[in-house]
């Protein structure tokens, strides 16, 4: 499992940053998705041989770890409010 890094800067300039960097990061998720072929779905995903992490399974998993961190916000949102 990597290890994510501190944040160090909590400035406004910082977080823009970060928004524009997840942004442009989910850009480049669904761009890679609407040109991977139907019929790769069921492949192993490289480096996962021998199990059954698919490219379905593993677009599933996205999924729902943006569903999880969207519950996140909304619940910061509500609290902050």
């Amino acid at each position: 499992m990597r290890k994510i890094p501190p944040v160090l800067d909590v400035s406004d300039t910082a977080w823009h940053a970060a928004k524009a960097q997840l942004r442009n990061t989910h850009q480049d998720l669904i761009a890679a998705v609407v040109d991977l072929p139907d019929a790769r779905l069921f492949e192993v995903v490289p480096g996962k041989q021998g199990t059954h992490y698919t490219f379905y399974y593993m677009l599933h998993g996205v999924a729902q770890h943006e569903a999880y961190h969207a519950g996140q916000i909304a619940l910061l949102k509500k609290a902050s409010q």
